[in-house]
């Protein structure tokens, strides 16, 4: 039987989840951060990767979470 796996849930992935308002990376333990806000219909989500700085972050409608 192969595991269900979503995104920010394993070590290669980052995610913002605004329906749970969490961040997820490596989340083999169900655990995850308490994180921004949550999202709405017509909200606009971004993503920002600083790599210099090795930094990801969410933004919704263009205001940093």
């Amino acid at each position: 039987m192969q595991k269900y796996v979503t995104l920010g849930n394993d070590e290669e992935s980052y995610a913002f989840d605004g329906s749970r308002k969490v961040r997820c990376h490596n989340e083999k333990d169900g655990k995850s951060d308490s994180y921004g806000v949550y999202w709405a219909v017509g909200d606009v989500i971004g993503c920002l990767l600083d790599a210099d700085a090795k930094k990801i972050s969410f933004y919704r409608n263009g205001k940093d979470l």
